[in-house]
């Protein structure tokens, strides 16, 4: 234990992923807690909550704009997945904390903010080729702006821990997150080509649904 200082945290499920707010005990869950403002911006770092019911659509089964869709939805769904695991691995980490042990507490969040910003930063490996449709292309530059912002927040956490700590604070990267997510999902809904293949169309749906619906209409 460093000072004497006490683990206090509690996890609150959201619509938009786990956010770790200060508190005053053990880890509990809010059963009550909303999901989610209208404006997304201030609130808990966003990403899907859960892996997609529908797969994300093959590049070699389309041609054209669908097939460069395809490719940019794979490599977001793999990055997602990538947020997420992140978000779980620190939940476990806050859900197993002893208080009498920050050392130990800051030691797990550096390991596992370690582990998240190598896994989002081959993730945006995948997504770095540029596109030959214009309208992909513009939603996979937003999309790397979002991508950008959970990597701060993970790289920041690696170096300092603390952030995560009883007098640390993630606001600033959780607005930037949020900010980026709701960019993403109105550059998505209003790129999408009316004409999508279904299957895409579908995915694109279950996406935005999924974490990034906000107050957007997607033309899906």
């Amino acid at each position: 234990m460093a000072g004497g200082a006490a683990i206090v945290v509690v996890l609150v499920l959201v619509a938009s992923g786990l956010f770790l707010a200060g508190a005053f005990e053990r880890p509990t869950v809010d059963a009550a807690a909303p999901s989610g403002p209208a404006d997304p911006t201030p609130g808990p770092p966003q990403a899907p909550t859960v892996p997609g019911d529908l797969d994300p659509p093959e590049p070699d089964a389309h041609t054209g704009s669908d097939a460069d869709f395809a490719q940019l939805l794979q490599g977001i769904e793999a990055s997602e997945r990538t947020m997420l695991r992140y978000q779980q691995e620190l939940g476990q980490v806050f859900a197993a904390a002893d208080p009498a042990d920050l050392d130990a507490f800051l030691a797990a969040v550096r390991t596992v903010s370690q582990d998240g910003a190598a896994a989002i930063t081959a993730a945006r490996q995948d997504l770095d080729e540029p596109l030959g449709t214009a309208a992909a292309e513009s939603v996979r530059t937003v999309y790397l702006g979002h991508l950008d912002a959970w990597r701060s927040l993970m790289e920041a956490a690696a170096q300092e821990p603390s952030l995560y700590g009883p007098t640390g604070d993630t606001s600033a990267f959780d607005r930037e997150i949020n900010a980026t997510a709701r960019d993403f999902a109105q550059a998505l809904a209003s790129s999408l080509p009316t004409d999508a293949d279904p299957e895409i169309a579908a995915f694109v749906e279950d996406l935005l649904d999924r974490g990034f619906r906000f107050d957007v209409d997607a033309q899906v």
